[in-house]
């Protein structure tokens, strides 16, 4: 139960990290944007973090996807590789039949498993 409470804490931690990144990013501070978005995968990337609960699992999907727009735009490095196939594996777990929002998400497994060297999904 206390494991789950630190996950689910972290989670809100870094949620807060991704409104800021994308604050930023609307402000065009796009270089700021990705410190940000950095600082919340680093802090789903600790150990007690359970990463493919819901609360985490959509914000490390969020966080990651917007990593990744960033630092394409910015021809820098990206997300790890960790957190682009566990963001990969958390976006496979959702509903077929699901939200326009979710469809959205789901429209970045193609680009996720050409970067994790995945084979496409069925």
């Amino acid at each position: 139960m206390i494991h789950a409470l630190k996950s689910y804490w972290a989670s809100l931690r870094a949620s807060s990290r991704l409104g800021r990144a994308i604050r930023l990013r609307n402000k065009g501070l796009k270089s700021e944007a990705v410190l940000v978005a950095r600082e919340g995968l680093a802090i789903l990337g600790r150990p007690f973090v359970k990463r493919l609960n819901p609360a985490e699992g959509s914000v490390l999907t969020s966080l990651t996807t917007l990593l990744e727009e960033l630092t394409t735009e910015l021809n820098q490095p990206g997300a790890s590789l960790s957190d682009l196939k566990d963001s990969l594996e958390f976006i496979k777990q959702l509903p077929v039949e699901s939200s326009a929002e979710i469809q959205n998400i789901k429209a970045w497994v193609p680009y996720l498993e050409a970067k994790t060297g995945n084979t496409p999904s069925a």
